[in-house]
């Protein structure tokens, strides 16, 4: 090594990288053909997983060097080459993610329950409904000997054992109690338009018989919801009565424990066994929530958005990374200012659409579920795995002799970020539990119900909060703990791994359900994605100048101390 502000990529790590990437590849295969049980839907789960999260650790990359740029720092220059390198993996990341985009538009993987155009139509044919469910039935992997009336009846016997409640409400009323005893009529605890129960008191509620692919309209629950529940509502337009004591149950929701293709569907076309082909008929299927966000949620509009996209980070990429290259080479401030222009933009339109990338591609998959929070939160998330990832490189590169200039005080700065920002995701994380929590609205609650009340997920959960918060927050609140470098590697390490397994959170559940582990799949999808993310980042190294010394903050950046 001649020069220590040249890195070299040598034969031996490009090897190490390229065997990482067909180790992993291997295990995805391996995993596939030794359990067969493991679904298209779980290899395309884990796809989008890694595409989200390496993309966007370098779009946050991106994002480092933009905001520096135009908050005058002047101590991050010596580590500047880092987060550029990172963000060199954008354009390879939007190709990734448009396997993704071609995947639900062909209809090639089902993440998003919105992509099922079916849902959308208020009215259909018989026929039409049988060739669906039929299409359902062969997803879900069921015998197709089997008659369609049989079929029916094993979906919704395996419905109802599966099913979860999100929320029992109990409320007794003893005024209106008393007014039922004067009056011999019990007070209207439901109202409907024929689907499932509505909150008594938001009777313009959503249905919540739309809340989840899975999610389907239930009698009302409790005393007064028996057999002859259905017929009685449809009698009373959505009125119930009841007799003695005033007090009523119901569930707001429940949500399938079986996330897949063709689970959690309920089967009708054996009620319409003696229609013709061509009557039309009101969707049994029907989903009024998607057909209200159809709008917006359509195949078309989502590849329209992506391009999008893709469009603005890759060009905003590509003017930031030739300024600071030609900054290098010509000197001057002509091309720093260009950078603060190029930066400027780059953080009011990375504002944008990051939040919207993480609706379209992750929010969206549990459709009939939001939170405003949501972008932000992600954001975070990916921002302490950025800045741990421009640790674990630093460090790297120093070991290797490399950046001599950089001292304490800079891994300090980037200690105090990893510090900061995993209190900043905690109070996001809390904000958004406690609001949805506060509330119990059952078209928000069941999306943590999946993932803190189910079994399967609940280690996870607690794993996420411990290792994401207390974790850092203990270890790095000193500030000594923040300048020693085995400390700060091994929490950086840390904190990529479970802002991995952050985001593994927010698509497993909605796309798998509970047929999920952290197996050869996951992991060899894991380090396929993580040795071609390391190739394309040491590539980008190896071709600048590690140090920019042309830089106006350059000397600044040289002398930091705190």
């Amino acid at each position: 090594m001649g020069n220590t502000n040249n890195f070299e990529f040598t034969g031996r790590l490009k090897r190490l990288f390229l065997i990482l990437m067909g180790l992993g590849a291997a295990a995805v295969v391996a995993g596939v053909l030794i359990n067969p049980e493991i679904s298209a839907q779980r290899v395309w789960a884990n796809f989008l997983v890694n595409t989200i999260f390496f993309l966007g650790i370098g779009l946050l990359g991106l994002f480092f060097v933009a905001t520096h740029t135009m908050a005058f720092g002047g101590w991050h220059v010596l580590v500047r080459r880092i987060p550029e390198a990172l963000s060199t993996f954008i354009p390879v990341g939007v190709g990734l993610l448009l396997i993704i985009v071609a995947g639900a538009v062909t209809g090639s993987h089902h993440l998003y329950h919105w992509t099922d155009t079916f849902l959308v139509k208020d009215t259909v044919s018989v026929g039409d409904l049988r060739v669906y469910e039929a299409g359902l039935h062969h997803e879900g992997g069921e015998e197709h000997h089997e008659d369609a009336e049989h079929a029916e009846e094993h979906t919704t016997s395996q419905n109802t054992e599966a099913v979860v409640p999100v929320l029992t409400a109990t409320l007794s009323q003893d005024a209106a109690a008393g007014h039922a005893d004067e009056h011999g009529t019990g007070a209207a605890h439901v109202a409907g338009e024929g689907d499932t129960a509505h909150l008594a008191t938001a009777s313009d509620s959503l249905h919540t018989d739309t809340l989840h692919a899975g999610a389907h309209a239930t009698d009302h629950a409790g005393d007064h919801a028996g057999d002859h529940a259905e017929a009685d509502h449809a009698a009373a337009g959505g009125q119930g009565e009841t007799d003695g004591e005033e007090s009523y149950d119901w569930y707001t929701g429940k949500v399938s424990a079986q996330y897949g293709d063709g689970h959690g569907h309920e089967m009708y076309a054996a009620k319409f066994a003696s229609a013709a082909e061509g009557d039309q008929i009101a969707n049994p299927h029907f989903d009024k929530l998607l057909a209200h966000k159809a709008p917006y949620l359509n195949k078309s509009f989502f590849s329209i958005r992506f391009a999008a996209y893709g469009l603005i980070w890759i060009t905003l990429f590509y003017l930031i990374r030739r300024a600071s290259l030609r900054e290098d080479k010509e000197g001057g401030l002509i091309w720093y200012k260009r950078s603060k222009i190029y930066s400027a933009t780059y953080m009011v339109l990375f504002g944008i659409t990051s939040s919207m990338m993480t609706w379209d591609f992750l929010m969206s998959i549990d459709a009939h579920w939001f939170s405003t929070l949501y972008g932000w939160y992600n954001a975070a998330s990916l921002w302490v795995a950025t800045v741990a990832s421009i640790t674990l490189v630093l460090i790297y590169l120093k070991n290797q002799g490399y950046l001599p200039q950089v001292n304490e005080n800079h891994l300090h700065d980037l200690g105090k970020y990893m510090f900061g920002f995993s209190i900043f995701w905690t109070y996001l994380f809390f904000s958004q539990y406690m609001l949805i929590w506060y509330a119990n609205l059952p078209e928000e609650t069941f999306y943590f119900h999946m993932r803190n009340g189910d079994p399967a997920y609940r280690a996870l959960f607690f794993i996420n909060l411990g290792m994401n918060f207390f974790v850092p927050f203990f270890v790095l609140i000193t500030r000594n703990a923040k300048r020693r470098v085995a400390l700060m590697a091994g929490i950086a390490s840390s904190l990529i791994l479970t802002h991995w397994l952050d985001l593994f959170l927010e698509v497993m559940p909605g796309t798998v359900g509970t047929a999920w582990s952290i197996g050869l799949v996951e992991l060899g999808m894991l380090a396929a994605f993580a040795g071609l993310f390391l190739f394309v980042v040491f590539r980008s190294l190896s071709r600048a100048s590690l140090v920019p010394q042309k830089h106006p903050f350059y000397l600044e950046s040289v002398n930091h101390h705190i």
